[in-house]
């Protein structure tokens, strides 16, 4: 197999259950690396007991057609499994949108800045507390590695998930 399909392979394979590892304790967090190791195979390896599947660690045809389900049982999902704490009392309901300017922004920039250590292909921002085209690029491209609607708006599964990240390498910010 060519080593590039394998790699954007294990990156799709990863970003799903990155995804679903955020909603389900039970799945393990895997790093989006593109690198199909000891990591990834655990998560497999949960991921095929949770849905009654042969326990190799490895995706065959029968474990990708449950992972792909499982990706689209999550999307449907409509609330965040945790609440974005340092937007809720902010936004009240809105959105963070290209074009906004105010301290929820710089927020959401620091934070995708922390969410770069996860995600090495995230684009850096700048911490200007304005929603410009590098943040809104950011945000889509957050959104894609986590199966969420890919519109560049901060929305609140999207602040969720970005809450959820940062909070793993910030663990003094709870």
């Amino acid at each position: 197999m060519n080593s590039d399909f394998q790699t954007q392979a294990t990156i799709q394979i990863q970003n799903i259950l990155l995804a679903l590892s955020r909603s389900d304790s039970s799945i393990p967090r895997v790093n989006v690396d593109g690198i199909y190791g000891p990591e990834t195979s655990a998560a497999v390896k949960a991921f095929q007991r949770q849905h009654g599947l042969p326990i190799t660690g490895e995706v065959n045809y029968a474990t990708w057609l449950v992972l792909l389900k499982a990706k689209e049982d999550n999307n449907a999902v409509s609330l965040p499994s945790k609440p974005a704490f340092p937007f809720s009392f902010v936004l009240e309901g809105n959105n963070l949108s290209p074009g906004d300017s105010s301290t929820a922004v710089f927020i959401l920039q620091v934070m995708l800045e922390t969410a770069g250590i996860e995600y090495l292909s995230l684009s850096s921002v700048p911490l200007s507390g304005i929603y410009d085209e590098e943040t809104e690029c950011a945000v889509r491209e957050f959104q894609k590695r986590n199966l969420l609607p890919e519109t560049g708006i901060a929305d609140t599964r999207t602040l969720s998930a970005l809450a959820d990240s940062f909070n793993k390498y910030a663990p003094d910010s709870q």
